[in-house]
C-alpha cells in the first residue's frame, strides 16, 4: 500500500512539475513576444528617413514584413500590391483541405464519370468495380496534386489562390485568366512564376501512370495527362474570371 501511494505521489509531482514547466515555458515566450515587439518598434522609429527611400519594415515577429517606400513627409507608402491581403497560414492550410477533401471530391467524382462513359482506361472495364478504381485513382492523384503544390507553396512563401482582375475590360481579364494558371503572389503581393501547381500536377500523373495504372502505361503517358491537365486549369480559371462569382 505504501509503495502505491508513493508511485501516484511520483506521478502526481511529475504531472505538476510539467504543467510547471509548460507555464514557464508559455511565460516566457509572452515575455519574449513583448520584447521583441518593444525592440522592432524602437527599430523602425530609429530608421532613417529619406524622401524616396525604400525600406524593410521589420514585422512584429522580427521577419521583415515587406517594403515600404517613404514619401518627402516621412510617412509610409505600402508597396504591397492595390487591395491584396496575403491569406494567414490557417486560411492557406484551409485552402488546401478544402482542394483535397471539399472541392476536390467535386472533380474527382466529375472525372471519374467522364472516364467511366469513355472507358479509359479499358483494362478496369465499364463495370462497378471500374468505376471505384477510377475514383480511387483519381482521388489519390488529387491527395499527390494538392500535397506537392501546398508544400512548394509554403517553401516558397507563393499564395496561388485565384483573384479576379481588378481591371474590367474585356482583355486584362482574359490576361489574368491565363496568367493565373502559371503564377502566384509573393508577401508582398506582387506576382511571380508558380512552379508548385505544375509539380504537383506532373508529380501526380507520373506516379499514377507509373504505379497503379495498367501495365502498358509509361511516365510518358503521365506527361500527356499532366498537360492536359493544366490545360484543364487554364479553361477553370477563365469560368472563375467570367461565370462563378467571387
Amino acid at each position: 500500500m505504501k509503495a502505491l501511494k508513493k508511485f501516484n505521489l511520483v506521478i502526481l509531482l511529475s504531472f505538476a512539475l510539467s504543467i510547471s514547466v509548460n507555464a514557464q515555458k508559455d511565460i516566457q515566450a509572452g515575455m519574449d513576444s513583448e520584447a521583441m515587439s518593444s525592440d522592432v518598434a524602437k527599430i523602425n522609429e530609429l530608421v532613417p528617413v529619406k524622401e524616396g527611400t525604400t525600406l524593410k519594415k521589420i514585422g512584429s515577429d522580427g521577419v521583415l514584413d515587406r517594403s515600404i517606400e517613404m514619401d518627402d513627409t516621412g510617412a509610409s507608402v505600402s508597396k504591397q500590391t492595390q487591395g491584396y491581403i496575403r491569406p494567414t497560414s490557417k486560411q492557406r492550410f484551409n485552402r488546401y483541405l478544402d482542394g483535397m477533401f471539399v472541392k476536390g471530391l467535386i472533380g474527382v467524382g466529375a472525372s471519374s464519370v467522364v472516364q467511366q462513359i469513355a472507358e479509359n482506361p479499358p483494362e478496369w472495364e465499364q463495370n462497378g468495380k471500374g468505376f471505384l478504381r477510377r475514383v480511387g485513382s483519381n482521388f489519390a492523384e488529387n491527395i499527390i496534386e494538392e500535397s506537392v503544390a501546398y508544400g512548394l507553396e509554403e517553401t516558397l512563401k507563393l499564395d496561388s489562390k485565384f483573384y479576379k482582375s481588378k481591371k474590367k475590360d474585356f482583355g486584362s481579364r482574359v490576361k489574368n485568366a491565363f496568367l493565373s494558371s502559371f503564377t502566384a503572389r509573393t508577401p508582398s503581393g506582387k506576382r511571380v512564376f508558380n512552379p508548385s501547381r505544375i509539380a504537383g500536377r506532373y508529380t501526380a500523373d507520373i506516379i499514377a501512370t507509373e504505379t497503379w495504372f495498367p501495365k502498358r502505361f509509361s511516365y510518358k503517358d503521365g506527361l500527356r495527362h499532366g498537360t492536359r491537365g493544366i490545360g484543364f486549369d487554364i479553361g477553370l480559371n477563365f469560368l472563375r474570371e467570367f461565370i462563378f462569382p467571387k
